[in-house]
């Protein structure tokens, strides 16, 4: 191993090697915390509608976090137009509750009838201590049907699709309203700005430009994309906030400029390998540059779960339930997947999975209770037998006790494509195009090209006036 003789990180970037290529270095913990009490704070959209999918507790710490800020966290316009257009759909009722409640119902009375009927061909009717067992199983269904209606009810109380009467939308109303210190909202394009802007989009998702070109389903990179105006809106967000911060940095003199985002493509962050779990992701190098070059202030990125582990940097004290509902609430968002379900049958044995396309990118959503086969082909990729071990050992992944041939899937698993979810469940060399279909038989690439086209028509008018 090579002897550094003490050069430490900070000593790296600090070196000749390291200078005007700080954008690839993610920030260091201490640099975050200033940024988060000393420059602006830029929010964007889909921070603000997971406020809608916390408990209560959740959701009143994220408010004292945007009073702190006051002044110094603003909201894009952007980020308004996709909060409104989207806020009703979350306020309402939850449609994966309506799911939650009826597939627990339908899994009782199969479960019920499936023991009928065992102790039936057997030539016996149920003893007394079956009966019990199945009065057990109903009781233990119930608790949980009654949780669940237990949290709509609580979710109707709090939030409305009337704005006027809803939890999040009359806070954020009072916080942009404070006499003095109150969180500032962006302004919209003129009609002439927003032509130019819009133009510039389109060459820079020619030239992959971040960020915003994974959104554009013309790009070479990305399989899948958004339709009409929707696509600009990463761009038209980041662009705003470039605005804003030229603006706060030559009236206020800040000298750091934070954005808050949950959205997790490749335009928006680099992966980054690494032991420590807040660095997993960084900002592109791109739009760190891009933001010193046109407003001479350091640019952080970081997820909603990163900004409350350095909420103390305000005074604040977060609770690990806060930071955990931050991490997990996107894995699973409701307009995060595609409503139709994959099916993937393994040939010449009783292996059975489903799963749900991602609408964003070629992932792919692997359902709990989905098998997969135990017994390994012989053209197994490697890459696939080291990503079976690591789900058996983080317990994704169990033996299925009615099924000696197959693994069973614990809990959902999001796959980075297709191929990659076949392979696994097949344990096979597998294309995923080719194992996974619809209940109409509709391939991966036929399902996505059907809802790009049905909702070519339904994204006009994202982008404000």
């Amino acid at each position: 191993m090579v002897q550094n003789d003490g050069f430490t990180p900070e000593k790296v970037i600090a070196s000749p090697l390291a200078h005007g290529f700080e954008a690839w270095f993610p920030p260091v913990a201490d640099r975050a915390r200033m940024a988060i009490k000393e420059g602006l704070v830029v929010i964007d959209t889909n921070v603000l509608l997971n406020l809608y999918k916390y408990d209560p507790d959740v959701t009143h710490q994220w408010f004292d976090i945007f009073e702190k800020l006051g002044s110094r966290l603003w909201i894009p316009h952007q980020g308004l137009v996709e909060f409104w257009k989207n806020r009703d759909r979350l306020a309402g009722h939850p449609d994966n509750t309506l799911k939650a409640a009826s597939d627990i119902r339908k899994a009782r009375q199969s479960l019920i009838n499936s023991y009928a009927a065992w102790i039936r061909d057997r030539g016996l009717t149920q003893t007394e201590t079956q009966r019990d067992l199945v009065r057990d199983l109903t009781g233990t269904v119930d608790s949980l049907l009654d949780e669940i209606d237990a949290a709509d009810t609580l979710h109707r109380e709090r939030f409305d699709s009337d704005p006027a009467h809803d939890e999040v939308a009359q806070e954020l109303a009072r916080l942009t309203s404070l006499p003095s210190n109150a969180v500032r909202v962006g302004k919209a394009f003129g009609d002439a700005v927003l032509k130019a802007e819009l133009a510039r989009a389109d060459q820079r998702y020619a030239e992959s430009i971040p960020p915003g070109y994974m959104d554009d389903k013309e790009n070479e990179r990305t399989k899948v994309g958004k339709s009409s105006v929707a696509k600009y809106g990463d761009y038209l967000l980041w662009r705003q906030t470039l605005n804003e911060a030229k603006t706060y940095v030559e009236t206020e003199g800040a000298s750091c400029v934070v954005l808050i985002t949950d959205d997790g493509k490749e335009d928006w962050w680099r992966k980054f390998v690494s032991d420590d779990e807040e660095h997993r992701q960084v900002a592109r190098p791109e739009l760190v540059e891009e933001m010193f070059r046109e407003t001479g202030a350091h640019y952080i990125q970081l997820t909603a779960a990163s900004l409350l582990r350095y909420a103390d940097a305000l005074n604040i004290k977060v609770s690990a339930d806060a930071i955990r509902s931050a991490e997990t609430v996107n894995e699973s968002t409701d307009d995060e997947w595609m409503e139709e379900t994959l099916y993937l049958d393994v040939p010449r044995s009783n292996v059975h999975a489903t799963a749900q396309l991602s609408r964003n990118d070629d992932r792919v959503k692997v359902l709990r209770g989905s098998q997969a086969r135990i017994e390994q082909t012989p053209t197994i990729p490697d890459y696939t037998k080291w990503r079976i071990a690591q789900l058996l050992e983080e317990g994704t992944l169990a033996r299925d006790l009615e099924n000696t041939d197959a693994y069973v899937f614990t809990t959902d698993w999001v796959a980075k494509t297709v191929s990659a979810s076949a392979c696994v469940i097949r344990a096979a060399s597998a294309s995923g195009n080719a194992s996974w279909r619809t209940k109409d038989g509709m391939s991966p690439p036929e399902l996505r090209a059907a809802r790009n086209s049905e909702t070519s028509g339904e994204e006009d008018g994202e982008i404000g006036e």
